[in-house]
């Protein structure tokens, strides 16, 4: 344990005896204040070997878990865009679900966020709003906004719609979108990523692995990723290939 030197007690080895004395507790205080830093360190290294110790697992594990962590997220693009972009209609659904709501004395409201939309057949949508209250707000907002569609109060509670044809300006709408999905995705695949560098950060700082394997596991977490990267840059412009089939006899 570090026991340094007080300056009062060098100062009386002092003028006890100027020589010998002072000169031993300096050096005292040296090799003290050196062992302490010394265990100090080993200590830290002690408790990171702990760390990784307790789920200690081989290179080929590393990568396994890491590819395992990588697989979902292009099953779950796949999904989303398939709902989006293989209904000729859908631009016009994303589109009335980002409708801006405007209420009294509050901030402005993505209409998903405030009511149910579900589809009665393949050009008509039912707009059931969570609070009674705002059934006159929701239909405002559709009717002054750009999307050329009149809402109907069927009931009470209910607002219909009937979806318009797919314009131009649908097919861009949707573009964006899948492009969105796209950073979302990315953004998914670097938090994986950073997550795996820190571990084998540790695991090269704890020396479980030799120079060699955190170089092979450096090399496949790159090749992974990549490979991901390019699974995912196919999967988008796949549908993006689609929308433009959608468009061939319209100016895209």
């Amino acid at each position: 344990m570090f026991q340094p030197v007080s300056c009062c007690k060098l100062v009386m080895l002092k003028l006890l005896n100027p020589g010998k004395n002072a000169e031993n507790g300096f050096r005292y205080f040296s090799r003290t204040a050196i062992s302490y830093k010394s265990k100090s360190k080993q200590s830290k290294i002690r408790d990171i070997n702990r760390d990784v110790n307790v789920n200690v697992s081989t290179p080929e594990d590393f990568i396994y878990d890491l590819k395992q962590k990588l697989q979902g997220i292009p099953e779950k693009l796949t999904s989303t865009l398939k709902v989006m972009a293989t209904d000729s209609q859908q631009g016009n659904v994303n589109q009335l679900e980002h409708v801006m709501v405007s209420k009294p004395k509050q901030e402005e409201h993505l209409l998903k966020d405030i009511a149910a939309i579900s589809r009665v057949s393949g050009k008509v949508l039912n707009i059931k709003p969570y609070s009674p209250q705002d059934v006159k707000y929701i239909m405002k907002a559709i009717t002054s906004s750009n999307l050329r569609m009149q809402p109907v109060l069927k009931d009470s509670v209910t607002i219909q719609v009937r979806l318009q044809e797919t314009t131009l300006e649908t097919l861009k709408a949707l573009a964006k979108q899948i492009k969105e999905q796209e950073d979302r995705t990315k953004v998914a695949i670097r938090l994986v990523r950073t997550s795996f560098q820190k571990k084998l950060a540790r695991r090269k700082l704890s020396k479980v692995w030799s120079e060699d394997e955190c170089r092979k596991v450096e090399k496949d977490m790159q090749d992974t990723i990549q490979a991901q990267n390019g699974q995912l840059t196919t999967i988008i412009e796949r549908y993006l290939k689609q929308l433009k089939e959608q468009s061939r006899n319209k100016p895209f």
